[in-house]
């Protein structure tokens, strides 16, 4: 079960475990699509298979006439196709338990190389030995986390948080170590931990925007993985049977993830989990309305929120209220329309 929901009956650690990956993330990826696959509903399978059709005649239809034109104006419809379907990064293939695979991916292939370059030369790092010794500590702890040695690597990125308590990548690793942190060998997961860690890391990434280009991003990151925190432990509530606790922590949830949509409208991950967080609290309106949003940066989104039972309250229609049906079929009467409108665009232009 790649999708975590609360009504799964399984703790954090439980579904953490329970989905931990082996092997590379392509593979992992893979894995979670076939999930998709299998459970997705007979109506979005329809839906989905109508726009297959459309899309099978469109793409026919204006390859016909291609082939009618020079290799220059082929060309270019290529690579206007390519653009159209574009995925902009993982979004919708995003799951709790890909965390910290993509840090120790992150770690190996020295992605933030440039970003730690940036802060030290804003800080004058080497001019300052204590911060020299922290970003040390924090390559050490990184390089322990990329090889899977959780306990060792959060010891090291702790001792870098105490020589250098406002470097935000430092405090976003460990709240997400707090966060993600378990595999067969270790378990560090403190939940409030982790929200502590990531609210600090946010704060001190938001300082950082004027100076450092990728900021704003990593201060929305910080958001949304501190909205996560909230979540999994408003579930832990939820199975206790603590049912005030768990709604208050949702709302924290929800409001943590509101600053992640703000901070970077581009992350769409942080519209689907302010849109679930909203639907467990029975708020349709600013559910339907941010599902929108990350459906439009992704269409894979209509697959996941299909298997995701935090949104089983809203998914039907009722009189005169917004509901997940309606949203599915204005996106499928939207897309038709775009197309047909596209085809008869690229007709004419081929024409000319």
């Amino acid at each position: 079960m790649a999708i975590y929901y609360r009504e799964s009956g399984l703790t954090w650690k439980q579904y953490l475990l329970a989905n931990a990956f082996v092997g590379d993330i392509t593979d992992s990826v893979k894995r979670n699509g076939r999930e998709l696959a299998a459970t997705i509903s007979d109506q979005t399978r329809s839906m989905i298979a109508s726009n297959e059709s459309l899309n099978k005649s469109l793409t026919r239809s204006f390859e016909y006439r291609v082939d009618q034109v020079s290799g220059e104006i082929a060309q270019l419809s290529s690579e206007v196709i390519q653009l159209s379907d574009g995925i902009t990064g993982l979004h919708s293939a995003f799951t709790y338990n890909m965390g910290l695979i993509l840090d120790q991916l992150q770690i190996q292939q020295k992605i933030l190389e440039s970003i730690l370059q940036q802060l030290d030369t804003i800080h004058e790092t080497l001019k300052h030995p204590l911060l020299t010794q922290a970003r040390e500590l924090s390559q050490i702890g990184m390089d322990r986390i990329s090889k899977g040695l959780l306990q060792e690597g959060l010891e090291a990125l702790l001792e870098s948080a105490e020589k250098n308590k406002a470097d935000f990548l430092v405090q976003l690793q460990i709240g997400k170590l707090y966060l993600y942190g378990k595999n067969i060998t270790d378990d560090v997961i403190n939940l409030p931990l982790a929200k502590e860690h990531l609210l600090l890391a946010a704060r001190y990434a938001n300082s950082e925007i004027k100076s450092l280009s990728g900021a704003a991003k990593f201060c929305a990151e910080s958001f949304l993985h501190a909205a996560i925190s909230c979540y999994s432990q408003a579930n832990e509530y939820w199975i206790e049977g603590k049912a005030d606790l768990a709604k208050k922590s949702t709302e924290e949830a929800l409001i943590l993830a509101q600053k992640a949509t703000q901070m970077y409208p581009k992350m769409a991950e942080s519209f689907y989990n302010h849109a679930k967080f909203a639907a467990l609290l029975g708020d349709r309106q600013t559910a339907i309305k941010s599902l929108y949003t990350a459906i439009q940066a992704d269409h894979n989104y209509c697959l996941k929120v299909d298997v995701d039972k935090d949104f089983d309250g809203i998914r039907e229609y009722l009189p005169s209220i917004p509901s997940i049906r309606m949203l599915f079929e204005y996106l499928r009467e939207k897309s038709k329309e775009e197309a047909t409108k596209a085809l008869s665009s690229a007709k004419k232009l081929l024409e000319d």
